[in-house]
């Protein structure tokens, strides 16, 4: 995301404020409530077997780079190490429980955030803080109809891009 991303709605044009520790500071109850909702939503998903398969994945990717630098030496190893790669991930892209498992938790994650995104109490004081009108003649986003329902394209445009900047900049 860059601060520079225009974004419409009806005919009214709007730009994220910079990306800040005050931005960031206006944001937590809304990350906060999303975290919660995320949690109350998925708890009961029990992705165990998910993990398994993805951390072995993960495993074998690790070791897989750890030989191949060595050369010719450990060819038999590699290639054991590689079949194994394929069929893990053949497992979490075949096995039907596996695929279903990981389908549902990503359905209920985005039931979550429509959750958040569809709660004016939230999202429009949010939205109120981020948001800047690019020209004199736009509405302010406080005036807007957060009844109109060409409104949730713009909120969910402006809070997939916020999420994906917060993710991809957030400390390690």
């Amino acid at each position: 995301m860059t601060t520079d991303k225009t974004y419409t709605h009806n005919g009214s044009k709007y730009k994220m404020a910079p990306f800040n520790l005050g931005l960031m500071n206006k944001a937590a109850p809304l990350l906060m409530k999303y975290r919660r909702l995320h949690y109350e939503y998925t708890k009961d998903i029990d992705m165990s077997r998910v993990e398994e398969v993805q951390n072995r994945i993960d495993e074998l990717k690790t070791a897989i780079a750890q030989i191949e630098p060595a050369g010719t030496a450990h060819n038999a190893r590699l290639h054991t190490l590689k079949e194994k790669l394929i069929a893990a991930e053949s497992e979490l892209s075949s096995n039907a429980s596996v695929r279903n498992l990981v389908k549902l938790y990503r359905d209920t994650e985005g039931l979550a955030m429509y959750k958040l995104i569809t709660d004016t109490g939230i999202i429009k004081p949010f939205l109120v803080d981020i948001m800047i009108p690019t020209e004199s003649n736009c509405h302010k986003v406080n005036d807007l109809d957060f009844n109109d329902r060409g409104i949730l394209g713009f909120i969910k445009e402006v809070i997939t891009d916020f999420f994906s900047y917060t993710l991809q900049n957030r400390p390690e």
